[in-house]
C-alpha cells in the first residue's frame, strides 16, 4: 500500500480520517496505521473499498510514487563481431 498516495487522495477530496472510517466501517487506528505505513498489506477487500471510496483505481493505492522508487541505471551491452572474407 502506498501510504503517501492514500493520504494525498484522502486530503485532495477533503475527507477526514474520522469521516472515511465511519463511511468504510473502519477503526480509525487502522486507517492511521495504513497512512503511517505501519500496516503495509491490508486485505484486498480493504484496498478495493478504499479505492472505490476515494474514486480511484486500485493501482493508484498500490503503485509506488516516483519519489519512493529506486533508480535502476540503464545498461546496454552491445557485442559486434566482424567476419572478414575467407
Amino acid at each position: 500500500l502506498n501510504n503517501k498516495k492514500l493520504i494525498e487522495l484522502r486530503k485532495e477530496r477533503g475527507i477526514t480520517q474520522a469521516t472515511m472510517c465511519k463511511d468504510l466501517n473502519l477503526q480509525q487506528a487502522n486507517l492511521s496505521r495504513y497512512e503511517s505505513g505501519s500496516i503495509q498489506n491490508p486485505s484486498a477487500a480493504m484496498v478495493k473499498a478504499m479505492a472505490n471510496y476515494l474514486e480511484c483505481h486500485i493501482e493508484d493505492l498500490l503503485l509506488i510514487g516516483k519519489e519512493d522508487s529506486q533508480t535502476i541505471p540503464n545498461r546496454i551491452d552491445i557485442h559486434v563481431h566482424f567476419h572478414w572474407g575467407e
